[in-house]
């Protein structure tokens, strides 16, 4: 993966309040991969589960199901477990595991696969691998919701601010500071986290972020060479099962 572990350390805190207003799956998409995910026997898989996020959401909607997720960065469990120690019921649907995909056994059977957010901290090589192992592991029919990088994100000028969010009396705002490609699908950008008082500025952090972009239209051809049957959601999110 790439090494974005040293950056969360201190971007940890605007993880989540940067990234609220551009969260790309709403209530009706969580749902119908719920829907899914009953009709098949087994446990729920989030791979790169982050701060959780996604699959505390998902546990709302599936109220009899296991959920495991898979987190190799301590940066953001620690933010998962702050999340889990004030919701009781949570804590007991879903077990945080500190394990990478390549990591994890696949001993128990599997009704779904999370996968959002994590493609582009992987090169080619680990993406196949990825595929490959979700091939071999699954059953048929088990749904797969893959999530990648908004196309938007690459032509965005320098400079722009890219979110706004506020806790209390705080501003958190976030800008790209600079973006540039790097090799044939590899980007960095230079994001930087600002905290205001009213029109005082009170922290800024910059942060690198390197990311491999591939299209939804590349990602389900590289699925159906491996049997896969996918659909597109949006710009940034696609549905997949095995056939």
């Amino acid at each position: 993966m790439h090494k974005n572990e040293e950056m969360y350390g201190e971007s940890i805190e605007f993880y989540d309040i940067a990234a609220l207003p551009h969260s790309n799956v709403n209530e009706s998409i969580l749902k119908k991969f719920a829907r899914m995910t009953d009709m098949n026997e087994g446990v729920i898989v989030d791979i790169g589960a982050g701060t959780g996020r996604n699959i505390m959401e998902l546990a709302k909607y599936t109220p009899t199901k296991e959920l495991i997720a898979l987190e190799p960065s301590k940066y953001m469990r620690i933010s998962f477990m702050t999340r889990l120690v004030d919701n009781q019921e949570m804590q007991k649907k879903i077990t945080l595991l500190p394990l990478s995909i390549e990591e994890y056994n696949f001993e128990e059977k599997i009704s779904g696969i999370l996968c959002m957010g994590v493609l582009g901290h992987l090169n080619e090589n680990q993406r196949l691998y990825l595929w490959n192992t979700l091939e071999y592991n699954l059953q048929s029919n088990v749904p797969v919701l893959i999530e990648i990088l908004d196309k938007r994100f690459l032509s965005m000028n320098k400079g722009k601010r890219i979110s706004v969010s506020y806790q209390g009396r705080l501003r958190y705002e976030s800008y790209i500071n600079d973006i540039k490609k790097i090799d044939s699908n590899k980007w960095e950008w230079m994001i930087a986290y600002k905290v205001f008082d009213k029109d005082k500025l009170i922290n800024r952090i910059e942060s690198p972020m390197y990311w491999t972009y591939n299209s939804i239209e590349s990602i389900l051809e590289e699925l159906h060479d491996i049997h896969f049957r996918g659909v597109k959601l949006s710009e940034s999110l696609l549905l997949a099962k095995k056939i």
